[in-house]
């Protein structure tokens, strides 16, 4: 049986359109990876227990913000709200004490240090390397991860003396992006020499591209994977464009088949190293979906929330019935209920958005005396 048999044979999918010529290529190319093992990795916004798999707690490996939510580039793809859920950390006695409550109370495994670019798309760590170089010297099996931003090879040496074990940052291969989207005037060069430097050290490195970083539209990835693969990086990640950090109307979300395309051609330039593939924007596909953004009770096909095949959700029924017998009765006694300000506010998140607060109005329901 073809991949694409396969496929179609799956109930959840059965309203999904696949690129035939891209399904087997993939299919002609998959004995170069038979014998390679998958490495799953699971999130911690949520904490979750099964049979098979306990996940860690939801402050296990929290991010921390030095500029708080400020950024000085305000990118268009993201407005500095990748920042808000970030613990800030402004200055270097509140990340030591921070951490050092988390250790004792939460079993804090690690954290990430990131915050908002300067004008030049730089981030000024360098005062928080005593910081970080004590916690090590305390707590030595903690791991410590940093979104970098561009950077020159003495400050990448200053994290690895500090101690810092994995290091991360954008690959951005087209010129275009980098002044239209990131609003920035630095060449691509700079990109490649922020990841040379990197690499210069023992730390960890694990590039992100950006699929669709311009708009949406597929442009210098082919440029941002040639430059990874000039590096022995630990990993890849590929990242979808998550097109609701951007203002409506700006960006559109990639094509599948285009996406599939960057991922296949990873795999290939990147023969002996990891790619990981993150999709957020899986429900909001333009390729599957007609008005992505837009909320249809009865839309086909069905969307990816509780997973797909074998790893469908366990507990997906449970949690229908809930939100059907939930949404009955809140219809049932608040029938005239309506937004008072403006709709729910949405908490980011590369992972699940969450709503943080919904303001209504509505008729008490009046009670018998």
């Amino acid at each position: 049986m073809s991949w694409l048999d396969a496929l179609t044979r799956i109930e959840d999918l059965e309203d999904a359109e696949f690129d035939a010529q891209l399904v087997a290529e993939y299919e002609r190319r998959a004995d170069v990876a038979v014998s390679r093992p998958i490495r799953f990795s699971t999130p911690t916004f949520k904490e979750y227990e099964t049979s098979e798999l306990e996940g860690c707690g939801k402050n296990s490996f929290p991010a921390f913000s030095i500029t708080a939510g400020e950024c000085g580039l305000n990118c268009d793809h993201c407005q500095k709200k990748i920042l808000e859920p970030m613990i800030p950390a402004t200055n270097p006695a509140m990340l030591d004490e921070q951490v050092r409550q988390l250790v004792d109370t939460q079993e804090l495994s690690g954290f990430l240090l990131s915050g908002g670019s300067n004008k030049k798309n730089e981030i000024p760590y360098s005062r928080y390397m005593p910081v970080i170089e004590g916690l090590k010297t305390d707590f030595p099996e903690l791991k410590i991860a940093v979104h970098t931003a561009l950077l020159d090879e003495p400050r990448a040496r200053e994290m690895e003396s500090a101690g810092v074990d994995t290091v991360m940052m954008d690959v951005i291969g087209a010129q275009e992006t980098i002044e239209q989207v990131y609003n920035l005037k630095r060449p691509v060069e700079d990109f490649e020499e922020t990841l040379a430097a990197l690499c210069s050290t023992s730390m960890e490195v694990t590039p992100h591209i950006v699929v669709g970083l311009h708009y949406g539209q597929i442009l210098g990835e082919a440029n941002a994977l040639d430059m990874v693969s000039r590096y022995d990086v630990n990993a890849l990640v590929l990242v979808v464009i998550m097109p609701f950090y951007a203002k409506p109307g700006t960006f559109v979300t990639p094509e599948t088949t285009d996406v599939g395309r960057i991922f296949l051609e990873a795999r290939e330039r990147l023969a002996g190293q990891q790619v990981l593939l993150v999709y957020p924007s899986a429900n909001r596909d333009a390729a599957q979906f007609e008005n992505p953004d837009e909320f249809i009770i009865d839309r086909k096909p069905h969307h990816l929330a509780f997973g797909i095949g074998p790893h469908f959700c366990l507990g997906a029924n449970l949690a229908r019935m809930e939100m059907r017998v939930a949404f009955s009765e809140i219809l049932r006694r608040l029938p005239d209920m309506e937004y008072s300000a403006g709709g729910p506010q949405l908490k980011p998140s590369a992972l699940v958005r969450s709503c943080t607060e919904m303001r209504v109005r509505y008729t008490p329901e009046r009670v018998a005396a």
